[in-house]
């Protein structure tokens, strides 16, 4: 795997932690997994099946990985990292950037930092709020 500047050990060891979530995932096509790290606490967890969040009616629609890592993180991962993996059908890392659905959450919460994949190497990218 290729890791850009600012890719330290642990992130290595929580972005495995969100790859192997994505694994765990129960749609065939697109499996995402996220991980939290917070308060020295490694939270994984994967979506349980992938929608089109403007298409798929609301009944068919499941919560997405980043939101159930960050429900299981000590303090909704506030101050923490998130790590977001994406696997394709064949355990290829496919681009992993939070949705636009998920970013409010990530803000709102007070995640500091994200790290996915951005289609050659792992990203990491400071989470800010810009005024209007």
């Amino acid at each position: 795997m290729n890791y850009a500047a600012g890719i330290s050990q642990a992130d290595q060891r929580a972005i495995a932690r969100a790859v192997k979530a994505a694994a765990e995932s129960e749609h065939h096509r697109y499996r995402v997994g996220a991980a939290v790290v917070c308060s020295g606490r490694v939270v994984a967890a994967p979506n349980r099946f992938r929608n089109m969040p403007d298409v798929a009616p609301y009944t068919e629609q499941s919560v997405h990985a980043e939101v159930r890592a960050i429900l299981r993180a000590p303090h909704n991962g506030r101050g923490g990292t998130l790590y977001v993996a994406r696997l394709g059908k064949r355990d290829r890392l496919l681009a992993s950037h939070p949705c636009a659905r998920c970013m409010p959450l990530i803000l709102e919460v007070g995640i500091k930092r994200i790290v996915w994949w951005d289609g050659s190497s792992w990203v990491s990218e400071k989470v800010t709020i810009v005024s209007p």
